[in-house]
């Protein structure tokens, strides 16, 4: 009998262009736990401030997948199937809203995303098809862990990283993402089966670096965006204080179930219209590189003094990612010569800053924002 031919397909992806989806990677997408992450936004309510932010997990997987191809290609000397597979499915165990969810209901599930994807892969028949393409789902899992060569996608480098900040930067329409892709893979290697990098190519890593920074500092972590993303997790800490919402089951739904839920619940459902009707909280106190070392709790500690309930106000300290980066400088050679942090000055300043860095926001009503404002200036 003649051999049967794998079917295989396209998708348009706007960032990454056309990918050619085959038959184990097909039936990965089709599973209902894939096809969720198509209802879970990438940024949280970034949209609410860069408009075109409306991408979510899914194309976000996708093109995990795709610089996964690449990368293993380019450094392992051909595509590491299982690899390209954990990195179409690093993201799969994402809450509503992704990183938004994770922080309420930590205390309640003691799982963060990646937790919650393992659990899915071990429990679901996601996974069942790959053996039949000669593939390992032990060894998945364990790249899922990003052990070895699963930092090929996990990594400060890895293939997660690449696609994130160069689609965010796509839909957001800043420039600050804007990365030498093609020079970063050309300098990756393996050692001690572990991705690093070559001394030459030690700009392009520190322009990687400088770029996310100011993602995070003009994006991520714009005030705006602070605000509705904290309105939305007060939320959630409400509904969830309550009783009145089952913690293990909201964990697994999309942002449109997850928003409906908390719209009907009393105390969540005031801050959840707020922020659907973009009437967020206006700015009472916002300081981008706070020194004092006043806490969260003692921020809402001043709004409390203000009269203000846990509906009319949000207080969070944020900090900048990034500061635990290593990354193996190897020579020509494939020598170990140091760590980046040892070889260059202006990523050893940037992991500085970041270490330092800490960003303070606290928003309310407008009618109250003055005099809470001006108390919290008094108690730093």
């Amino acid at each position: 009998m003649p051999e049967k031919r794998k079917k295989h397909f396209y998708i348009r992806d706007p960032v990454s262009g056309d990918l050619q989806i085959d038959d184990a990677v097909a039936k990965i997408i089709e599973a209902p736990e894939f096809q969720r992450l198509r209802y879970v936004k990438q940024l949280g309510f970034s949209y609410l401030v860069f408009p075109g932010a409306h991408h979510t997990r899914f194309e976000h997987s996708l093109g995990t997948w795709n610089v996964t191809k690449d990368i293993s290609s380019r450094v392992l000397g051909s595509e590491d199937k299982e690899l390209c597979v954990a990195g179409l499915l690093h993201d799969i165990g994402h809450m509503p809203l992704s990183h938004e969810s994770e922080r309420p209901l930590y205390p309640y599930v003691r799982m963060m995303h990646e937790e919650v994807g393992k659990r899915i892969l071990e429990e679901s028949s996601m996974l069942d098809a790959v053996g039949d393409q000669g593939m390992s789902k032990k060894r998945i899992l364990r790249y899922f862990d990003g052990i070895g060569k699963g930092k090929i996608v996990t990594g400060p480098l890895g293939s997660d990283r690449v696609d994130y900040l160069i689609r965010d930067a796509y839909y957001t329409g800043v420039a600050y993402g804007m990365i030498d892709y093609y020079r970063i893979r050309n300098l990756l290697t393996l050692y001690m089966d572990e991705p690093a990098a070559y001394a030459s190519g030690v700009d392009a890593v520190e322009s990687f670096f400088i770029a996310r920074y100011y993602m995070y500092s003009s994006v991520y972590l714009h005030h705006a965006v602070l605000t509705a993303n904290a309105m939305y997790r007060k939320a959630l800490m409400i509904a969830l204080e309550s009783g009145d919402l089952d913690p293990y089951a909201f964990m697994y739904y999309n942002d449109q179930k997850a928003m409906a839920e908390l719209e009907n619940i009393e105390g969540s459902s005031t801050l959840i219209g707020k922020v659907l009707n973009r009437k967020l909280f206006k700015r009472a106190y916002y300081n981008p590189n706070l020194r004092s070392d006043i806490t969260e709790k003692e921020l809402e500690e001043v709004a409390q003094k203000a009269g203000l309930d846990d509906t009319e106000y949000v207080a969070e300290i944020h900090h900048l990612k990034g500061n635990e980066d290593r990354i193996r400088v190897l020579s020509k050679d494939k020598r170990e010569v140091g760590n980046l942090n040892d070889i260059s000055d202006i990523f050893k300043i940037l992991t500085e800053v970041l270490q330092k860095r800490r960003i303070a926001i606290v928003a309310c009503d407008q009618k109250h924002s003055k005099k809470l404002g001006a108390m919290i200036e008094k108690a730093l």
